[in-house]
Parts: structure tokens; sequence; C-alpha cells
């Protein structure tokens, strides 16, 4: 029997579990000491001018923890079928740079990677900041949790992130004659 039958109800509990959001949320912790180096590997980046290296961890070596998600999940279970249909876009709607993490999480292992792609080709609906922790969130789902993304849902994602790119590239100004 589903608990929320309402759209008013779902929003409201919705944002009550979003305003518990944290800025500095740890989505991970690590059963392999050599993927919490997440934070040196940025240094190390920087100071080389060369990308990160990006472990991809095998499955077991990197544990969610995160209130949020399963929290989101729950509700999302315990909505009618027709709200569940809804439920992706109305949570994507309340995506802000503090809780876009965790949007971006609660989408995917919902298994609706179709509703990102939807909020990300539309360069209006999110900042430009946003837009970066969207991206982050999907790298960090990807390179902890890479055991849930099908070949499919990569090639969507490399997709995604080329349009992204072509979207945001800086233009070169013509030389003016």
């Amino acid at each position: 029997m589903a608990l929320v039958s309402d759209l008013g109800d779902l929003k409201g509990k919705m944002k009550l579990i979003l305003s518990q959001v944290a800025p500095s949320t740890v989505a991970y912790t690590f059963h392999d000491p050599d993927l919490s180096l997440g934070a040196f590997a940025r240094y190390d980046a920087a100071r080389s001018g060369r990308p990160p290296k990006i472990r991809i961890a095998n499955p077991g070596d990197a544990e969610m923890k995160n209130e949020q998600v399963p929290l989101l999940k729950t509700l999302y279970a315990q909505c009618t079928p027709e709200l569940q249909t809804s439920f992706p876009s109305i949570l994507s709607a309340e995506m802000r740079e503090i809780n876009a993490a965790v949007i971006v999480h609660t989408v995917l292992e919902l298994g609706h990677l179709s509703e990102l792609r939807k909020v990300l080709d539309n360069p209006k609906r999110l900042a430009l900041n946003v837009r970066r922790y969207v991206w982050e969130a999907i790298g960090q789902k990807v390179a902890m949790e890479s055991h849930r993304f099908t070949d499919d849902d990569l090639d969507q994602l490399d997709a995604m992130r080329m349009a992204e790119l072509k979207r945001t590239a800086p233009r070169a100004k013509r030389p003016r004659a």
C-alpha cells in the first residue's frame, strides 16, 4: 500500500529530506584505503597540470554513506505508481548546489539516467556552478559504483558529457577586420 498518494505531501516530504543535506556531505566510505586519496590526487593533478588519475572501485570497495539518499529512495517506494513516474522530475526540480550530489545519486540509483539527461540538456535549467556539482556527482557514482552502469548507460553519459563540453566551452572570438 502506498503511503504517499498526494503531490503536495510528496513535495513536502522531499523538501524536508533535502533540507537536512549538509554542505560537507560525505557520500562514501572506503574499504580500500587507496580510494580515499581523492584530495591528494586533485592536489597532485593541479601541481602537475595533468588530469587526476581516477581509480575505479571494485564492487564492495566503497560504500554509500549518506542518510538522504536511502530516505529519498524509501519515499519513492512509498509513492503510488503515478507519483513514482513523476518522482525523478519533481526531485530534479529541487536541485541546488548544496543538494545536487544527493539528487544525482538518488536519481541514478532509481534507474532514471534519462531524467539527468533532460536536466542537463536544458542549459537554462541549472546554473553553471550547479551543473559542475552534477557532473562531479555523476563522476563519483561511476567511479565508486561502476557495476551499476551498463555499456548503454556509459555511452549515454559520454554523449551527455560531449554535449555539455560543446555547450560550455568558451567560443573563440572572431578577429575584427
